[in-house]
């Protein structure tokens, strides 16, 4: 594969070249008094900048990972042996000062300090055996310093082994892995991929194809021996997954002398522990599997601004060009008429945001009821627990199912939440985008005699690719929606529901089966009774937490809350956009009041300008398909790389020993 490291220079040219535009587009945007962009376009632009990955750290037990992390930061910070029935959270990031806090679900943080990672890594604070409140429930741990080894911009979200992710699968994949850019997936130089490893890496991939491995030990053993199984699980990746993962390829790491030349300073070591291969091959890695994604973002909505607002200056040269003072008094007759349209259907009382506001009510109460019945007897969640449960036929199962019940009902119970939620914003968002496009027309106009006008004037030989088709299709609606769940916790609402909200006492459950030794049918039963029992108490914990409505609360239930507030947000965002939308309009229609008033020499003036602006603009949306073609020349080049590292790994494991 070729040298990461030119792809590390490539990608952060593009980074900044694709910053610098929307910071131009912006710019003239202002200058030129054109219809603001939309907030998301904002948000692109400050996620190039942050220029920030965050990447999820998991591994069989033993297999090296937690050394891995301690390595990178320089120092021994994480321990090393967390009890694994708690499924704790580190993420770890670099930072000028040293801090370390416990983030809890609603959003409030306590700090610590070093010494007291290990204890809240290996417990939970709130009492268990109880639903404590959001504010008693630990998210994650934090910890932040000036790390040696860690690569700059990356956030590391460090899980415990795998046993643990195993009885926590639900918990760990619904809450961690949806917001990670990337998985680091740990093995080791003594055997290639295990079995259950791969069975993992299954589940990995139902949420992420972005998962870049790296083997660990490579110091402990004989350079032809990590070589070899090196070799061997590269070829069982790309026979087991394909094109399913993103990369196939394994990194070697020796961690131990990684961390030896932290408190060395023994460039030696550092070379020999193969960090600075890896640590580009990771940048390189999470570029091309979220950094481009950033990119293509960014460039997609720039160039639907360009296109929109490329109408608008089109439509005032024609203005301020039409020969006809009886024309220009037409033209601005016919976008009054339009304004007054839009505010007649879309303004505060306008029929059509009515419907939409009711459309958005009905998609609510279709949410609401969905997920209740999820939570009712008899709902989903219960239904498949109990035929897992009807289905055990020894001891050994019994015994095996019962302290994962509490983790796997409530893990089923946050995959239907995040999928009602989904689904939920996905509609309303539908809804909103009907005003948006709405809007945008209104202040994209025609003169009274040319038709539409062009939209561009840049070469067009750039849209071909099928990824820019992808995102130009995307509806802008979808576009504008960052920030409509964003505002809506100015409402109140906790947008970042918790998933995992309970803590429950495994003590207790392990007495219920104390005692169950024995194989015979009596015993089995009356374990199958005992999981039931757990499961109808677990099911009463998670329907109190999710419904039920405090008597000295103002406020409704958890669930109540979140749709009521996804209603005030549509409403308010709605209000805002067409209180914007109508005064852009506003101010198209003055200037084209000015111009059927203006006089030969100021509206030969009024042409120049127009024309200058007009020529900047498509100067603009031309450097845009330019980063285009860079940006796809750039992910042809590594995907490139890629297919040949595949090739030359299969080359080599074909080869007989």
């Amino acid at each position: 594969m070729s040298d990461p490291n030119t792809f590390v220079v490539r990608k952060e040219a593009i980074r900044n070249h694709t910053m610098d535009i929307l910071d131009r587009l912006a710019a003239k945007t202002q200058s030129f008094e054109l219809p603001a962009p939309p907030a998301s376009l904002l948000d692109e632009r400050r996620k190039l900048a942050d220029n920030h990955y965050k990447v999820m750290v998991v591994g069989e037990a033993k297999r090296g990972k937690s050394t891995f992390i301690n390595a990178l930061m320089g120092c021994d910070l994480l321990p090393t042996a967390v009890d694994v029935a708690t499924c704790q959270v580190f993420q770890v990031q670099r930072s000028e000062h040293e801090a370390y806090r416990l983030r809890y679900e609603d959003g409030s943080a306590r700090a610590i300090n070093a010494d007291q990672l290990k204890t809240f890594g290996s417990q939970v604070e709130a009492d268990a055996g109880q639903v404590p409140r959001l504010d008693q429930i630990i998210r994650c741990i934090e910890v932040e310093g000036s790390f040696t080894f860690l690569p700059e911009g990356i956030c590391i979200l460090d899980t415990p082994g795998l046993g643990a992710l195993y009885a926590a699968h639900a918990q760990i994949t619904q809450r961690f892995l949806p917001e990670a850019d990337a998985v680091i997936f740990t093995l080791d130089s003594n055997q290639p991929i295990v079995q259950p490893e791969l069975d993992f890496l299954e589940q990995v991939l139902a949420v992420t194809p972005n998962i870049f491995f790296i083997q660990t030990k490579i110091d402990m053993v004989r350079q032809e021996e990590w070589e070899s199984v090196q070799q061997r699980n590269q070829q069982i990746l790309a026979q087991r997954f394909g094109e399913r993962l993103s990369d196939t390829r394994v990194w070697p790491i020796a961690s131990t002398l990684l961390r030896k030349a932290a408190d060395t300073g023994k460039e030696s070591l550092l070379i020999l522990s193969r960090h600075a291969e890896l640590a580009a091959g990771l940048k390189s890695f999470l570029f091309h599997v979220a950094g481009w994604q950033r990119a293509a973002h960014a460039l997609t909505l720039a160039d639907q601004h360009y296109n929109g607002s490329r109408k608008t200056l089109s439509g005032r040269l024609a203005s301020v060009q039409e020969s006809s003072r009886q024309k220009r008094a037409e033209l601005q007759q016919r976008q009054q008429g339009r304004k007054q349209e839009f505010e007649s259907t879309w303004g505060q009382n306008g029929s059509k945001r009515a419907d939409a506001l009711a459309e958005v009510k009905k998609i609510c109460m279709r949410g609401m009821q969905s997920f209740q019945e999820t939570l009712n007897p008899g709902g989903s969640v219960e239904t498949a627990m109990r035929v897992r449960i009807d289905a055990l036929q020894n001891i050994k199962e019994v015994n095996a199912l019962l302290p994962l019940v509490p983790t796997e009902i409530v893990g089923g119970v946050a995959e239907e939440w995040q999928s009602v939620r989904s689904l939920t914003e996905q509609q309303c968002s539908e809804q909103i985008g009907l005003l948006v496009e709405a809007g945008a027309a209104l202040v994209q106009f025609e003169s009274a005699e040319a038709g539409e006008l062009s939209t561009s004037s840049t070469d067009t030989k750039f849209i071909s690719s099928n990824w820019w088709n992808k995102f130009k299709g995307a509806r802008n609606d979808y576009l504008v929606m960052s920030g409509v769940w964003t505002g809506a916790t100015s409402c109140g609402l906790i947008m970042a529901f918790p998933v995992l909200p309970f803590v429950l006492s495994f003590a207790t459950l392990w007495v219920v089966v104390k005692g169950l030794r024995a194989a015979d049918t009596a015993e089995v039963e009356n374990g199958k009774r005992q999981i039931h029992q757990q499961m109808q108490t677990t099911l009463l914990q998670v329907r109190k937490h999710f419904l039920s409505v405090e008597l000295k609360s103002k406020h409704g239930s958890l669930v109540n809350e979140y749709f009521q507030g996804v209603e005030h947000s549509v409403t308010e965002h709605m209000q805002s956009i067409a209180t914007q939308k109508a005064e852009e309009a506003g101010a198209e229609i003055k200037r084209l009041a000015d111009a059927a008033q203006a006089s030969e020499s100021e509206l030969q003036a009024q042409s120049r300008l127009a024309l200058q602006q007009q020529s900047e603009w498509d100067a603009l949306g031309k450097e845009i398909r330019a980063a285009v073609a860079e940006l796809t020349a750039l992910d042809t080049s590594f995907t490139g790389a890629l297919a040949a590292a595949r090739s030359a790994a299969a080359e080599r494991a074909a080869q007989p020993a």
